[in-house]
């Protein structure tokens, strides 16, 4: 069993979502845990793949305070009148602290790192879905150099 963490484009076409639910599907060894980033494409994704793949695993959504798939953890908190959590047991949500910053992008850039960086100390493994293998600026390349110098292996998959 295996914690794994994934990180890739918040936007997908439909081919490299399908793509994307492949790589979910064909982990091995099976995850214990899987923990994405709360943002569209490939970490909505996988976290959803996950949870129809793998459901006896630990499914772990890190939200930043700073835009993300409100939706994903809209449908992820299902809660009833009453205020009872109804959604899966095996899901984990967990927010991040506001953090204060001088402007609002490098508060959201700060947001994102600590984020990545949370994300990171959950995981065996980073699943990186990239657009190149040529490095580009993104949360992809800084999770992969968080990931480093957390010395969390990288597996990085090329995106079709």
């Amino acid at each position: 069993m295996r914690r794994y963490v994934f990180t890739g484009p918040s936007s997908i076409n439909k081919e490299q979502e399908q793509f994307v639910r492949d790589v979910v599907r064909r982990l091995s060894p099976p995850p214990s845990e899987i923990t994405t980033g709360a943002a569209d494409g490939v970490d909505t994704i996988s976290c959803l793949e996950g949870l129809e793949a793998w459901p006896t695993a630990l499914h772990r959504v890190v939200v930043p305070v700073a835009p993300h798939n409100e939706g994903l953890i809209e449908a992820l908190e299902i809660v009833n009148q009453d205020g009872q959590f109804l959604g899966n047991e095996r899901v984990q949500i967990l927010r991040m602290p506001y953090i204060h910053g001088d402007d609002e992008a490098n508060r959201r850039r700060r947001a994102y790192r600590a984020r990545n960086r949370h994300m990171l100390e959950f995981g065996d493994e980073l699943i990186a879905l990239l657009r190149s293998m040529s490095p580009y600026r993104s949360g992809e390349l800084m999770t992969m150099n968080i990931a480093a110098d957390l010395n969390v292996p990288v597996f990085k998959i090329l995106l079709p």
